[in-house]
């Protein structure tokens, strides 16, 4: 039988035609007292339906699209027939790979990690082989390929005995099962099974087969007090020659081996980047930094920083090779155990791959674990001890480099690898570079020239020289009164160059190890005196050849300095005890520093008010908007739970909502609840976080925002007590120039390192061994993950699809612009049927919105305000033409098919004749890397993904007599009201989303923007919901709305960002607000600002 007619346009005469013919005949052979099985979608050949009802669903529903590919035995095809109409089908279906093996398999996996050892079909380009494998490798092969190869059951074709093994290791890495029940599962399953299977008795076993295809790790001993690794000249000593502790715990007489006090695990970092160009899933991945970047001027990725361009200039030969690997460093200790209370710090070493574009460089799957130092103490500065290994096998991978293959290129080429910084927190920072990051000279960009000041009644050292890195001639330098009574004319510092640093190394004396803990009734040994320098070791990096060159070897990281700056801030204005910065104590510094007079203490009654203080009356406005503040799913966690309105005060915040707040929900708290000037102060603040944290930037942008942080801590330091100004808070100051070197945070900053440590505190089984089920753990799911690139269904975190993942995007070749694009939906769909209404108003915003239709609508509006009457003006004449086309060019496009017109393609009849009103509807809908839900679904009050936001052009008149109508494009902000997925032929889907949409056309009404530039709507001033209430999927942005307390019908509208999408051509900046002028926002004179309101 013919089965083309199937993906005709249901009302096309052709497909009416063939339908009543095949109809037909199936009421002659295949019926039942008149009737006959219904294939359609729903029915599914299950209902006997009259010819009548048949034909009107198939003609609405579409048919079962697995009836499509078997013999119609229900309608009169025999299967004799079906073979022989199918044979080259059949014949091209058989040379697929089985659906299980729909990335290659495990023979093809088995080739990529053994290349050259079966001979191939295709001759590698230029000759280039393989090199040849040592021949533990070649039988390492064979024995994996007997064993992929090997039927679970004698006739078993489903699934081989390899493949099932790795999906059992896979469920129970997923769902944490036991190796007891899994043994006793496993034993279930062969019960059942035909005799000659082939599975093994036990998990063990299983896992020893799949544990085959992944990379080994190492155990190096070490002395409990950090002093030296049992490796090379000390390999096979007893007692730490440093300390003189023992190597091994004593024997009880019931071990059958001795067990080390201390053990580092080392994982060889060599194999696992020549595994990225061996796959040939990666390979090409690892030139994308060379081939596929855009080359505008632009920093999207660390390899468009002027840090990057440096080492290659510098080591041309290593430059020149786009193959070449560079690396960045991470370390950060954390509790295996989950619990606080207990003191226990593991630290694993991590390593990220910068080759790989920016959306997969900071990803799990990509992120190696190289080091694992045990606990329970951190190492601190002997963490040097146990970098060792790794640092020998960079410094060898530097010097000579390994041989590879490169799958993608399918030839051999000598890799070499650097690291180019290291990402840490600021004191993983001094345990990296050596530079203490405590006392006066805290800060390591300022070095030596750092200025700081002890405040003797807060007991801290603070740091405030901000004005020199104004410019000279600015007038904050001549200000005293203001500042430190003094004025400032000195240049910024220097930082110290890779030179300088080893120059300083020169005259210093270090030991590792910590000192050995007292014996009972033994007296502690006192520490050794340390020299009066910041630096406290020579860096084990420096002895990488490379090392001393880099423009930025260590990376101050921006998630921990926006974290401490929030708490300090917030906890200022709000007062919260233990992290307001404002106490008798800071005012009683500032008296003796004899600065900001009128902010000094009185003898009795409460402390003056600074222009940052706020009544309590207002800080509980601060606490309510983020209370109310109900937010997209996944961009925070549930705020409001951490804050207490009566209280007056916020607790218990995680860095990302910490990060959240900082950025998006700051300026709104503060518009209301700050005296102006803290408002402003406050505004800018957010922004500088805000536009650090872009994923695209370029050098001059950076460079103005450390003209703006500067500015920033200028004025807070007029405004703020000297007690504000930690460490954290000065370094703000050097974050926008580091990005201009290095590039955008993103890949930069500690997130992903965190939500990794994360990742590895949940392989913790056996919690006496924690770092060894952590090895274990992290050994399995890299190479369940290694696995999941050749087996297309295996679920790990390389395979398993983003959260907001627009999924398979449409493509129809040679198809019209609205029957492309991306998205998917979530959850159940529900058959709906439209009413005529909506279906002409979504078939109207379609025509006006696909480019081939808009052009002819254009000419017809055109025409019809040509050829307008005298009392009819130009927009009645337009509304007329707008609600006339949809028919006219039906009837026009029909026309042209009837003709012949070539120009009438199947998909021009399909737009023009419009959808079937018989609809799929959804409740939730991603699309654009956002989560969109219909407003009223999901948990009432806990999220909110229903807000859209739309910029569209749109004819403004300025009265309905108006000749010249003026075309421009207006902000839409809406609610998302229902989700619709349109068929205009089985091929052919749309979907809209039909908003409520806030009426902005008229000035004030519906949208308005307050004095700082924040965006206000209310919904109860929206257009009328039968005007135009449809856009496209792929248009819609999100929003989120907080109400504003002091005005209840008015929200606030915040735009948002798609976390995981990276737009390399995009520049959209959400900011909630306009720029503020910061430069006068206390004025231009020199006085303290204070709040004289209250």
């Amino acid at each position: 039988m013919d089965k083309t007619w199937v993906r005709l346009h249901p009302l096309s005469p052709e497909f009416k035609d063939v339908l009543l013919g095949f109809l037909n005949h199936a009421i002659e052979v295949a019926s039942f007292d008149g009737t006959i099985k219904c294939p359609c979608i729903n029915c599914k050949n299950q209902l006997w339906q009259t010819m009548e009802v048949v034909e009107e669903d198939l003609s609405v529903d579409g048919m079962l699209d697995t009836y499509l590919k078997e013999p119609w035995v229900w309608h009169g095809e025999t299967f004799e027939a079906w073979v022989e109409g199918n044979e080259q089908g059949l014949q091209e279906a058989t040379t697929e790979d089985p659906p299980f093996h729909t990335d290659g398999g495990i023979e093809t996996m088995l080739d990529d990690l053994y290349p050259g050892v079966r001979d191939t079909t295709e001759d590698p380009p230029n000759g280039n082989v393989p090199p040849p494998l040592p021949p533990d490798d070649v039988r390492r092969f064979y024995e994996l390929l007997e064993e992929t190869n090997k039927e679970i059951y004698p006739g078993c074709q489903k699934m081989m005995k390899m493949e099932f093994l790795v999906k059992l290791v896979e469920h129970k890495c997923k769902y944490g099962i036991s190796e007891v029940a899994l043994n006793s599962i496993l034993l279930l399953i062969k019960c059942i099974l035909p005799k000659g299977e082939t599975l093994p008795e036990n998990f063990g076993h299983a896992k020893t087969l799949v544990s085959k295809f992944g990379l080994k790790y190492e155990n190096i001993h070490a002395c409990p007090n950090d002093c030296i690794l049992y490796r090379g000249d000390y390999h096979n000593l007893q007692k730490c020659p440093t300390c003189n502790e023992e190597r091994y715990q004593p024997d009880d007489g019931t071990r059958k081996k001795p067990i080390p006090h201390k053990v580092l695990r080392y994982f060889p970092l060599a194999p696992r980047l020549k595994r990225l160009y061996m796959s040939r899933h990666t390979a090409e991945d690892m030139r994308w930094h060379a081939t596929e970047r855009q080359n505008d001027g632009h920093l999207r990725h660390p390899a468009d920083s002027r840090a990057w361009k440096h080492l290659d200039t510098k080591f041309p030969d290593f430059g020149g090779e786009m193959r070449n690997v560079r690396l960045g460093l991470a370390t950060d200790g954390f509790n295996p155990f989950g619990n606080m209370s207990t003191s226990y710090s593991t630290w694993p070493v991590l390593l990220t791959v910068y080759n790989l574009p920016p959306w997969l460089c900071m990803k799990q799957p990509f992120i190696f674990m190289s080091l694992l130092i045990s606990g329970p103490e951190s190492p601190g500065n002997d963490i040097d001890v146990f970098l060792q290994p790794l640092i020998d096998e960079l410094k060898d991978l530097w010097d000579n480099g390994i041989d590879t293959y490169d799958a993608f290129r399918q030839e051999t080429f000598r890799m070499r690898a650097a690291v180019i910084w290291t990402i840490n927190d600021f004191p993983a920072y001094a345990n990296l570079s050596g530079w203490s990051t405590k006392g006066y000279l805290a800060c390591p960009i300022c070095n030596y020239d750092t200025e700081s000041e002890r405040l003797d009644n807060c007991k801290k050292i603070v740091f405030m020289g901000n004005r020199r890195f104004l410019p000279m001639d600015h007038f904050f330098r001549h200000h005293t009164v203001s500042f430190n009574l003094c004025t400032e004319f000195r240049a910024p510092p220097v930082p110290l160059t890779g030179a300088e640093c080893l120059a300083c190394f020169s005259t210093l004396n270090f030991t590792y190890g910590k000192p050995r803990s007292p014996k009972v009734g033994e007296k502690r040994p006192r520490a050794p005196p340390q020299a009066d320098s910041p630096w406290k070791k020579i860096s084990i990096f420096f002895k990488l050849p490379y090392w001393e060159h880099l423009l930025i070897r260590h990376n101050i990281d921006v998630m921990h300095v926006q974290k401490n700056v929030f708490d300090s801030v917030v906890g200022t204005l709000l007062g919260i005890p233990g992290k307001s910065k404002d106490s008798l104590n800071a005012r009683l510094d500032m008296k003796k520093m004899k600065i900001k007079e009128k902010l000094w203490p009185a003898e009795s009654g409460p402390l003056p008010m600074g222009a940052y203080s706020i009544l309590n009356r207002e800080k509980e406005l601060f606490c309510k908007v983020l209370a109310v503040a109900i937010l997209p799913d996944g961009l925070a966690s549930n705020i409001a739970r951490k804050v207490h309105v009566k209280e007056r005060t916020i607790h218990s915040l995680k860095s990302h909502d910490c990060h959240i707040i900082m950025q998006q929900l700051l300026p709104l708290a503060v518009r209301n609840a700050l005296p102006p000037a803290a408002t402003v102060l406050m505004l800018e603040l957010s922004r500088f976080f805000r536009h650090l944290s872009s994923k695209k930037g370029t050098e001059e942008s950076f460079h103005k925002l450390t003209t703006k942080i500067t500015l920033i801590l200028c004025q807070m330091e007029r405004m703020f007590p000297p007690s504000m100004f930690d460490v954290m808070v000065h370094v703000m100051i050097h974050l926008a120039e580091e990005a201009a070197l290095a590039g955008p945070v993103q890949l930069r900053w500690m997130f992903p390192i965190e939500r990794y440590l994360h990742t590895l505190k949940e392989y913790v089984r056996n919690r006496n061994r924690p770092e060894g089920s952590i090895a274990q753990g992290y050994i399995i799911d890299e190479c369940l993950s290694f696995c999941a690139m050749y087996l297309g269904d295996t679920d790990t975190s390389r395979s398993r699809p983003k959260l907001n993942c627009d999924g398979v995007y449409r493509e129809v070749e040679g198809g019209l612009d609205c029957f492309r694009g991306g998205g998917r939906s979530l959850g159940a769909a529900e058959d709906f049927l439209l009413d005529n209404k909506d279906w002409e108003l979504a078939r109207s915003y379609v025509l006006t919105n696909t480019h081939v239709s808009n052009l002819e609508q254009r000419k017809f509006v055109a025409n019809a305000q040509k050829n307008k009457g005298r009392k009819v003006s130009m927009m009645q004449a337009e509304n007329k033409a707008l609600a006339d086309f949809p028919e006219w060019y039906a009837a026009h496009v029909n026309g042209l098919k009837l003709q012949g017109d070539p120009s009438a393609t199947e998909d021009l009849v399909a737009l023009a004749n419009g959808p079937s009103k018989l609809c799929k509807r959804f409740k939730k809908y991603v699309s654009n890397g956002f989560r969109f839900k219909v407003r009223g679904t999901g948990q009432p009050g806990k999220t909110q993904n229903w807000g859209v936001f739309i910029q569209a052009e749109q004819t403004s008149y300025a009265s309905t007599n108006d000749q010249n109508p003026k075309d421009g494009m207006v902000d839409f902000y809406g609610a998302l009201l229902d989700v619709y997925e349109f068929t205009y032929n089985p091929d052919r889907k749309v979907v809209l989303f039909k908003c409520d949409w806030i009426d902005s056309l008229r000035k004030g009404r519906g949208l308005q923007r307050d004095e700082y530039g924040f965006t206000l709507v209310r919904f109860d001033k929206c257009i009328p919901i039968y005007r135009d209430p449809f856009i496209f999927a792929s248009q819609a942005l999100q929003v989120f709305y907080v109400e504003d307390p002091e005005d209840p019908p008015w929200h606030v509208a915040v735009k948002t960002q798609p976390r995981d999408l990276f737009d390399v051509s995009s520049t959209n900046e959400y900011d909630p607000c306009d720029e503020q002028d910061i430069q006068y926002a206390t004025g231009d004179t020199d006085e303290v600002p204070l709040r004289f309101d209250v």
